[in-house]
């Protein structure tokens, strides 16, 4: 039953614009923030990296910080959908149909939660293929990437 009302809730998400535009602001946000961050990091950082022996590199001072600026956003943005999804829940009259329903109060808080922990995992996922792009155009750490990534995934999963 977790399972059907995580499938309902997941398709009410993206059946409304308001989710396609939070998403879309916060990837173009975070797509100027990547801007800034590699023309910093190519215009100032990196000549005064040159002759340092186990200088950071790329990922450390610019993937790192956009991660970080990921779960910044993600935190302000997936809060929003559980608010939006109790509200309109109570706006259509759908909460009575749910407690009527013989499921547990449990298995609605779960299957609520695995769609938004399912929007964060896609929100993840957009916004590191930004910071792996450039693994193709410069050498990264796939490594820390990769646990920016998760890090970043587990802390939105966790508001």
């Amino acid at each position: 039953m977790i399972s059907i009302i995580t499938k309902n809730e997941f398709k009410r998400v993206w059946h409304t614009p308001i989710a396609w535009i939070l998403l879309a602001v916060a990837l173009f946000v975070l797509g100027l923030l990547l801007l800034i961050l590699l023309n910093n990091f190519y215009s100032e950082i990196q000549s005064k990296l040159v002759g340092l022996e186990q200088a950071p590199g790329l990922t450390d001072l610019v993937i790192a910080p956009y991660m970080f600026w990921v779960a910044v956003v993600g935190v302000l943005v997936v809060p929003l959908f559980a608010v939006r999804s109790s509200t309109e829940e109570l706006h259509f009259g759908t909460n009575v149909l749910l407690s009527s329903a013989p499921v547990s109060a449990t298995q609605i808080v779960l299957g609520k939660f695995f769609a938004l922990v399912l929007l964060a995992l896609i929100y993840t996922f957009i916004c590191s293929i930004f910071a792996l792009i450039l693994g193709y155009f410069t050498p990264i750490d796939y490594g820390k990437t990769a646990a920016a990534c998760l890090a970043t995934f587990l802390f939105i999963s966790s508001f």
